[in-house]
């Protein structure tokens, strides 16, 4: 296993030539605005700055009225942000690619890249966003807000799925600092996969966690293994803990 927190930004791509802050996507859309807020807030946990990102590839077809959607589109946005989280160092910037391209492009230079998606019932398949494309090819971590995501102040535990540890070691680290950052407990999942009739027994990687648990001190960590399917297992962890 890796030594946790060794990873060279660099090495995957990343532009470490400017401060990382939290990126977020927009299109004017209501689901992409709840987005805004919640990245607003994250910006202000984490003290970075917050930019808000709007493709707009269809403005060089009509500059004039492209440029009047681009100002809407974006002023909406920084109000938006400004509301939720007045203190934060905000900036926006409109891209002449598709919002795919525009996003994954800014991720290089982010710590964490903010999108939204419909929500629906557990387990639905209702999406309508470029958050699956995202999460495949973002340079950071990627937060998909659903559009039924409560944006109080109250947040559950952080809940992270475990198959390997030296496979997961990345997540692991980024779940641990969110934990710290939010002053929220842990809740480690660990899935196996059992047929009928098969003894409880064998080892789960609980114990692999410690070099985390001695760096993240202040978190409480809870373990858990369950058995079936991982995306299951993982939703049904969730909603235990959602607030």
């Amino acid at each position: 296993m890796k030594d946790p927190g060794a990873h060279d930004p660099a090495a995957d791509g990343r532009d470490t030539t400017r401060p990382p802050g939290v990126v977020v996507g927009t299109d004017g859309t209501a689901m992409a605005l709840r987005a805004v807020a919640w990245a607003a807030t994250e910006a202000r946990v984490r003290g970075v700055p917050l930019l808000i990102v709007h493709a707009a590839p269809y403005a060089s077809a009509d500059r004039a009225a492209g440029h009047r959607r681009v100002a809407a589109i974006l002023g909406r946005a920084v109000t938006v942000a400004r509301r939720r989280e007045p203190g934060i160092a905000l900036r926006t910037e409109r891209s002449d690619r598709g919002p795919a391209d525009a996003l994954v492009s800014a991720s290089r230079s982010a710590e964490l890249l903010v999108v939204g998606m419909l929500g629906g019932h557990t387990g639905d398949a209702l999406v309508s966003s470029i958050a699956p494309a995202l999460t495949a090819k973002a340079r950071c971590p990627v937060t998909v807000v659903r559009s039924d995501h409560r944006l109080d102040t109250h947040r559950g535990p952080v809940v992270i799925g475990v198959e390997d540890l030296a496979v997961d070691s990345d997540a692991v680290d980024v779940a641990f600092a969110d934990a710290e950052r939010h002053g929220t407990p842990l809740v480690v999942v660990h899935v196996r996969h059992r047929s009928a009739g098969e003894p409880a027994g064998g080892t789960a990687p609980e114990a692999g966690l410690r070099p985390w648990a001695a760096r993240y001190p202040d978190v409480p960590v809870e373990f858990r293994v369950a058995y079936g399917g991982a995306g299951d297992q993982l939703l049904h962890a969730a909603s235990l803990v959602k607030s």
